[in-house]
């Protein structure tokens, strides 16, 4: 990109370093700090000078600077000669000098002084990474730079890393000399921070008073929520600024982007699944976030409240009063309204003032600066004449500086001038308005100019566009060529379309793993929709929107336990907005009932697998419960076995069995044997974890004949290893040592790696009580390998907690421990007491192998306490072992003192345990 000011500008590299912790060493030696920086001005200024380079100031940071070089070697050879001399000086023991710098190759224009562009701030952003003593490289001057070597230099690789501008990733080099040191923390970029902030596809620009306002107020209240007509920036604002704030929040920064659901009830969920926050299948969502927020120095994002303000209220003012750490940054056409808020009206982008059109007064404003950034991004490069420069101004100005309005205007210079632009424009404000400017708005200005952008489009491209806005979240070329097409759009004529769209900045171009996804902003979104009523096509759109996103579940959902099982749950995470919006008007629309339960029934394996208990719960109960849902039909037969699985998720086996024996019930009149099958098999779970063995016995058996009859090879593999649970508690462990190989290869002739890893895990199990120690540890492993892949998160720590106790048998304690403690952080964020009990116990038999038999006794409580509590006993070799246990805890402290040690862990809360089991909180 070419931007430039009174002149061309060639390519520069720009060079930024500053003192690590120089605030610190003012601190505590002022005196030292002060000769020590006079030092380091002199040395720095020497070697930049020296080498060719342009030492620009000092950009009023005290100890930054910031230089300038039109040949990229030279500035390396100018960073290494200071850090060389830097490191060499013989510096007060209480101010040691360690400099951080940064290099970046790039463009820039020249205003009063001083060089300014996005690549001047990225440099700013890179050497922010940088700890001191250490030197970053930008992989364009890395590619840029002939062969360093006969000067003493090289350059390492460090990755692919993110800046806080939350831009793409790039590759960044460490500049490594023989005498200066090499060893460094790692980069604290966002791809190492805890932050789902989403990559950017522009740069900021502008807004520095704006962030700096955002960011004091962020720090001094723990609501701030950011207000604004539609288009003004408040999310990209946000975004930055939450970037920008990620050092001061330990437990991460994370965005909950709220305007692709339109209920109510799926906020909790929506942020829950924001923060990597799996749902419990026992508590409500909003318990389950207080809990794991309750210690936490998170900041969290909920962006386009507008539509959900009540709710988006309730549940902030809830956390916050739960969460005394946590801070929230929330984006909403309208104020929450709660105790607490302060609100931030988002002013426009300053434009350039009547009196100045020179080119430097347009790019020293942050609406001109942008409009030429991305104009030039559209054309390749732009100039700035002094001729242009009026131009432009006057459309800043005619804009009100609305980020949105310019980005939509800009992206015109692609078949017309700034001047053909600022023509147009005039026309069609002054249509809106009457020709009064002053009866101009900012939402009308933003209206006019997206229906300016919208006329300018050819019919197919208009309707494209309005069709378009019925996606929920973005969407993928495929669901855009079968949900927009027909009545006036070719399908093969559809990219072509689309590419308009992009360039006209209607369209939001992505790509997600090398697939491309496009969405709208919200404001494009909403106008599209009015569209669609208006040309009275919306029905017919959200019915189409509705019956694709009703085929991709029920044709892939399958997948979701197959040998691309994370590929899959990576595809349906991008579609759930699209998904929850298909289920909506299967709901709410009195046809078409019997898909909806279909649609409904087969997203059960989605919502176990990501832990959306409450919201799959709640979908199944509301579409049984809708007019023509009572039919004795598949669908319903099919929705009642996914009821009575969420039953089961959540513990409610008395609720599960009545809805598993009515769809067992309908799927037997129907003559459906993979169904009866399913259903069959769910009732043997229920039966066997009730203590049922004799009836989970029976249903296993006609559920593993039924598949067989259908040729259904992972159903069968599936009631086979249930099969060999049942074994497992009757202490039968060499027949369910038969039926654990007998799954595992099916699972194997199947590469479904999901279930070859819950295969592998009871195959430990069975090994382990046969006295196969080395056959147990290596199933074992290979679980926790498989499972660990495919990011099953719950299997992962399951299998951890084995691991942990088949080390403990063999001597490993501190190991064992290890694998402990991380099992049990990540279970106490489920929130499922079932997967606390396991890991208690074993870590209990660990605190006995310490020593520590007071610690062993109220573990060994608490874990007892809580299957008691509901209603899940140690059975088969999970009963021997807590036998074992505590026959060894009343040999070493007595039986008084074990019942003592015992009762204070039963006293002890689900989170007392796990605090006390993390030795967080102290004993009571």
């Amino acid at each position: 990109m070419k931007v430039i000011g009174q002149e061309p500008r060639e390519e520069l590299t720009f060079v930024f370093t500053d003192i690590q912790d120089s605030t610190r060493l003012w601190e505590v030696a002022p005196r030292s700090m002060a000769a020590a920086l006079e030092r380091h001005g002199e040395i720095v200024e020497e070697a930049i000078t020296r080498n060719g380079g342009e030492f620009v100031r000092s950009r009023g940071e005290g100890d930054s600077t910031f230089s300038v070089f039109r040949d990229p070697l030279s500035a390396l050879r100018a960073v290494c000669d200071l850090q060389l001399a830097i490191h060499r000086e013989e510096w007060p023991d209480d101010a040691v000098v360690r400099v951080r710098a940064a290099l970046r190759t790039g463009v820039g224009f020249l205003m009063h002084g001083d060089y300014n562009s996005s690549d001047v701030n990225r440099c700013a952003r890179l050497r922010g990474l940088a700890a001191g003593g250490q030197t970053l490289v930008c992989q364009v001057t890395a590619e840029r730079v002939p062969d360093p070597s006969p000067a003493g230099l090289s350059l390492e690789c460090l990755g692919s890393h993110r800046l806080k501008d939350l831009l793409r990733a790039e590759r960044i080099y460490q500049l490594r000399h023989p005498d200066l040191p090499s060893e460094f923390p790692p980069l604290r970029s966002l791809d190492t921070l805890p932050t789902n902030l989403p990559a950017q596809l522009t740069s900021f620009i502008g807004r520095r008073r704006e962030l700096d306002e955002v960011h004091d107020r962020l720090r001094k209240n723990r609501l701030v929520t950011l207000t604004g007509a539609g288009g003004s920036g408040k999310t990209r604002l946000a975004l930055q600024a939450a970037a920008d704030m990620l050092d001061d929040h330990t437990d991460g920064v994370w965005l909950a982007a709220l305007a692709p659901i339109a209920e109510a009830r799926l906020v909790a969920p929506t942020v829950a699944s924001a923060m990597g926050i799996a749902e419990s299948p026992v508590l409500p969502v909003e318990e389950q976030l207080e809990r794991e927020l309750r210690s936490s120095n998170a900041l969290l994002v909920l962006d386009n409240c507008e539509h959900l303000l009540s709710a988006c209220a309730e549940l902030v003012e809830r956390l916050l009063m739960a969460c005394p750490q946590l801070g929230v940054l929330a984006t909403s056409r309208a104020a929450l309204g709660i105790t607490g808020e302060t609100v931030y009206p988002v002013p426009s982008l300053d434009v350039p003032s009547l009196e100045d059109s020179t080119a430097d007064a347009v790019l020293s404003s942050s609406a001109g600066r942008l409009f030429v950034e991305r104009t030039a991004a559209v054309r390749g490069s732009y100039e700035v004449t002094h001729e242009r420069a009026a131009t432009i101004g006057g459309i800043c100005r005619r804009l009100d500086g609305i980020p949105l309005a310019i980005e939509l205007a800009s992206a015109k210079v692609r078949v017309m001038t700034v001047q053909d632009i600022a023509l147009r424009l005039d026309d069609c404000l002054g249509l809106l308005t009457g020709g009064r400017p002053s009866a101009l708005q900012r939402h009308e200005t933003l209206g006019a100019l997206i229906d300016w952008s919208h006329n300018l489009l050819s019919d197919a491209e208009q309707r494209l566009m309005r069709r378009m806005a019925v996606f929920a979240g973005g969407c993928d070329l495929s669901a855009v060529e079968t949900v927009c097409t027909g009545q006036g759009i070719e399908q093969g004529k559809v990219i072509e379309l689309l590419d308009t769209l992009v360039h006209q900045s209607l369209v939001i171009h992505e790509d997600h793993e090398e697939r491309s996804r496009y969405r709208m902003l919200e404001t494009v979104r909403q106008y599209g929709r009015r569209k669609l009523r208006d040309h009275d096509e919306l029905d017919a759109s959200v019915r189409r929107h509705r019956d694709y996103y009703c085929r991709f579940v029920c044709d892939n959902a399958g997948q979701l336990v197959g040998p691309e099982q994370s590929v899959w749950l990576r595809r349906f995470d991008e579609e759930h907005d699209n998904i929850r919006a298909a289920l909506a008007c299967f709901r709410d629309r009195a046809d078409d009932i019997e898909e909806g339960l279909r649609l409904a029934a087969s997203l059960w394996r989605f919502w176990q697998a990501r832990g959306y208990f409450g919201e799959g719960h709640s979908w199944v109960v509301e579409m049984l419960q809708r007019p023509g849902a009572e039919a004795r039909t598949s669908g319903r037969a099919a929705a009642l076995t996914t009821l009575g699985i969420m039953h089961h998720s959540r513990s409610a086996f008395r609720e599960a069995v009545p809805v598993l024996t009515e769809s067992l019930s309908i799927r037997e009149e129907l003559g459906d044997r993979v169904g009866t099958a399913r259903t069959l098999n769910a009732l043997g779970v229920i039966a066997n974890e009730e203590g049922r063995n004799a009836d989970a016995e029976g249903f296993y058996a006609r559920s593993v004949a039924l598949h067989r009859e259908a040729g259904n090879r992972h159903g069968e593999g599936l009631v086979l290893g249930n099969l060999g649970n049942v074994r497992l508690t009757q202490d039968q462990y060499a027949a369910a040592l038969i039926h654990y190989d007998q799954a595992l290869a099916i699972f194997r002739e199947l590469n479904n790696d999901a279930m070859a890893g819950m295969a592998l895990h009871n195959l430990s199990t069975a090994h382990s009580e046969l006295g196969h120690g080395d056959e147990a540890l290596a199933c074992i492993r290979e679980a926790l390998q498989k499972r660990s892949d495919l990011g099953d998160v719950v299997g992962t720590a399951s299998s951890k907690v084995d691991l942990a106790r088949l080390r403990l048998v063999g001597g490993h304690v501190e190991e064992a421990e290890v694998l402990l403690l991380e099992a049990l952080k990540t279970q106490s964020g489920l929130g499922s007491p079932r997967e606390l009990t396991n890991t208690l116990d074993v870590l209990s038999a660990v605190a006995l192998a310490q020593g520590r038999s007071e610690r062993a006794g109220r573990l060994l409580g608490a874990s007892t306490s809580i299957r008691e509590r509901i209603v899940y006993p140690r059975v088969g070799p999970f009963a021997k072992r807590g036998r074992a246990l505590l026959s060894q805890l009343v040999e070493a402290l007595g039986q008084e003192a074990c019942d003592a040690a015992m009762d204070r862990g039963r006293a002890m809360t689900d989170e007392q345990a796990v605090a006390y089991a993390l030795e967080t909180e102290p004993p009571r």
